[in-house]
Order: C-alpha cells, then structure tokens, then sequence
C-alpha cells in the first residue's frame, strides 16, 4: 500500500480492488480455498467472541470450510490429478496432446493401402 502523510486514513477501497485484480486461477482448489479464507474470516470472531450457540454455529461452518478443500484434493488427486496442476501446466500438456512433442515423435507406421470392398460394394449399389 502507498504511504500515506501522518493522520489520513489509508484508502481501503483501492488497497481491495488493487488485491482482487491480482487473484489468478492456478488450480480446481483456488475456489475453495478463497471461500475458505473468507468463512474463516467471517466465522472465527463470532465463534470465539459468541454466544454459545452462535460460537457453536460458527464452528460448525468453519470446519466445514476447512474440510471442502482437503476432501476435494483427495478427490482430485485420484480421480483426476492434473486438475490439481496450474492452468499453465494444463494448457501445456493439452497443446502437446494434441500437436505432439518434437522431442518424443509418434512412430511412422509402414503398410500398404488396401482398398475397402464393403465401401466399393455400396457406392456401386447406390450409383445403379
């Protein structure tokens, strides 16, 4: 944050929208992560400095904001592990999925061509 003279206040409205315009998606868990973040900022003081229900109710969704991403990680790490992986890392393997990898050329398969009777049979029963 810039520095400010002695005795203004600080602008918190720019500082917020200066961070949020920085926020980049890496992975599948940023979601949540920043959901978790931002639960806890909201449920510990009421869970600290509450009632008893209240503080009850506020642990209750911290926790819950605290398990998504761990249970959504051991998800992705079996079901599908490179949704964990930047989306720089993703975009990469998807352009050397489709355009090959110079260094790890695909074998040139050698054959003849052989005419397909079956293809040859119907374009001549349809021709007549």
């Amino acid at each position: 944050m810039d520095h400010q003279p002695l005795g203004q206040r600080p602008n918190y409205q720019t500082f917020g929208q200066s961070v949020v315009e920085k926020i980049t998606t890496n992975s599948a868990l940023n979601p949540l992560l920043w959901l978790c973040g931002v639960t806890l900022l909201f449920t510990m003081p009421g869970a600290i400095w509450g009632a008893a229900t209240t503080s009850l109710v506020c642990l209750t969704l911290a926790s819950a904001a605290v398990l998504a991403p761990i249970i959504a990680y051991f998800f992705w790490m079996f079901r599908d592990p490179v949704k964990l992986q930047s989306e720089h890392y993703q975009l990469e393997r998807q352009k050397m999925e489709l355009l090959g990898d110079e260094r790890h050329r695909a074998p040139v398969i050698d054959g003849q061509l052989v005419e397909n009777e079956q293809l040859q049979h119907f374009t001549n029963g349809v021709s007549k």
